[in-house]
């Protein structure tokens, strides 16, 4: 936090307004994600759930689950990426079912999470309290680890400055970003990946950032199997 407010500090006395050729409101878009990783549950009751699994759900949507493992304590620690979310979608539900081998999967106890609850790119950790199928007894709870971005998203050509910036040879931009990237330095990675490759310049960016360091060599292979980019602007280009 301190050091965005030095970077806000600094860059206020550059910024003027910009209300001509201003983009219009249609051309805007407000893109949703969620980064979410179901690690674990506790005090599931056994007898009920010997096999349990957990699924997502966005609204009343089902989209995806873990694997069933063996109660009561589970531990799944499965992420999921849940880009381009729709706008109308203002929570989302984790369901804890038991795997049924000779029935029926059943459903045993959920939490519900609303979007709205959640800092815009804050990553949260924590035990979440399970409500069941009836309202009394303790029915455990879930760990869950997850980041919520609610980004505008300009037309491109608003971003053809930071293109430029980026794809300067001396990648002192890119230096930058990844200096005060360091939680992100994996999306941010995938992100610069898309914007060289669009000129087909995968491979120089690839070896310029061996170079400097900032990315270790086994980062960089694991760069090419990672989630869609969080650096939005490269989203456009």
């Amino acid at each position: 936090q301190e050091m965005t407010n030095d970077w806000m500090a600094v860059l206020r006395p550059l910024c003027v307004p910009q209300m001509v050729g201003a983009p219009k409101l249609q051309s805007l878009k407000f893109m949703k994600s969620l980064h979410l990783t179901i690690m674990q549950a506790t005090r599931l009751p056994s007898k009920i759930v010997p096999s349990p699994y957990c699924l997502v759900s966005l609204n009343q949507v089902k989209v995806c689950r873990t694997r069933p493992k063996p109660g009561p304590d589970p531990v799944w620690d499965e992420e999921f990426i849940l880009d381009d979310i729709p706008p109308d979608v203002i929570m989302f539900t984790i369901t804890v079912y038991n795997h049924g081998k000779r029935s029926k999967d059943s459903e045993v106890a959920e939490v519900m999470v609303e979007l709205n609850t959640l800092q815009n790119g804050e990553e949260v950790e924590e035990w979440h309290p399970l409500t069941g199928i009836t309202p009394v007894g303790d029915w455990g709870a879930v760990r869950l680890r997850y980041r919520y971005f609610h980004d505008l998203i300009m037309p491109c050509e608003e971003y053809n400055s930071l293109k430029e910036l980026l794809l300067d040879p001396s990648l002192e931009a890119v230096q930058a970003l990844a200096d005060v990237s360091h939680r992100d330095r994996n999306p941010l990675a995938t992100s610069l990946l898309r914007i060289f490759s669009s000129i087909q310049q995968k491979w120089t960016i690839l070896w310029m950032l061996v170079q400097m360091q900032s990315f270790s060599s086994k980062f960089l292979m694991t760069s090419h199997k990672a989630s869609l980019p969080r650096l939005q602007p490269a989203l456009c280009l």
